[in-house]
């Protein structure tokens, strides 16, 4: 009987530890679909509409919270989510310490809360609006990128819910992608700012250059020419000296001109 039962129990332990490796493997895999999802993307509006929607598909929460700090380790400003209807919480600032996403910012760690209205802990952070969208279990991570907070994210039910050490893990790592997904997106849509005002610039230095060149290549000709008739008008009466020096105005108006010619060709 000890020998069938302890069968038995090594048995159920055997599958115990083959269940954990599935869901393992399964989200590892989930993992990586995503994180080739939201690296596939440069938007910032669309990365932070991708990441809010894949919280919510890994851990089958309710509502899911992005927030983005203007500067790193700053406030971070909630701009993004996927199950609110309502919009409760766009725009809203995270101060540091303050709620549950505020203690996640200041600990640089995960926090949650099995009800977040019965948490005394939680009595002065953003009551209203967890009221408002009716949300009890929560789960907060930070968004690290190079040592320093970017943002913040949360996972939301609209009941109680303790989550389990794997939920916690699995949010963690996907905050990992998710840091590393905003950054790219930031990065990109500064080069395309830079992009813009250096073409801008061009544009109005183009434009400078063609008025410039145009503006100056009459009086140019001008004097090219005057120069001309006084050699060809007073040749007799010229001295060697005077000619020469006529001859190098005429010269020189000439090679103005053709480097005017080159700029307004550049300008175009």
């Amino acid at each position: 009987a000890r020998l069938f039962e302890a069968e038995r129990v090594s048995r159920a332990q055997a599958e115990a530890l083959a269940e954990e490796a599935r869901r393992h493997l399964d989200e590892i895999t989930d993992l990586g679909n995503i994180a080739r999802e939201i690296s596939s993307q440069l938007d910032l509006d669309r990365v932070l509409g991708t990441v809010a929607g894949a919280v919510r598909r890994l851990l089958g929460c309710d509502l899911a919270l992005v927030a983005t700090c203007a500067e790193p380790n700053g406030a971070a400003t909630i701009s993004t989510s996927a199950g609110s209807p309502l919009g409760t919480f766009s725009g809203l600032v995270i101060q540091p310490g303050c709620g549950l996403g505020g203690r996640a910012r200041v600990t640089r760690a995960p926090a949650w809360t099995e009800d977040y209205l019965t948490d005394p802990g939680l009595v002065d952070g953003y009551v209203s609006q967890v009221t408002a969208e009716g949300l009890g279990g929560s789960l907060s991570v930070p968004l690290i990128w190079q040592g320093d907070v970017i943002g913040l994210l949360w996972a939301m039910y609209r009941r109680p819910y303790r989550f389990s050490p794997a939920e916690v893990r699995t949010l963690e790592r996907f905050a990992d992608q998710a840091a590393l997904a905003l950054e790219n997106a930031r990065l990109f849509s500064a080069i395309q700012a830079q992009t813009a005002a250096l073409a801008e610039k061009n544009a109005a230095l183009d434009s400078f250059v063609y008025i410039v060149s145009h503006d100056l290549k009459a009086p140019l000709i001008t004097i090219e020419g005057m120069a001309s008739i006084l050699r060809a008008k007073y040749a007799n009466a010229l001295d060697a000296d005077a000619d020469h020096l006529l001859e190098r105005i005429q010269a020189n108006a000439r090679h103005m001109e053709q480097l005017l010619g080159d700029l307004l060709a550049l300008s175009r």
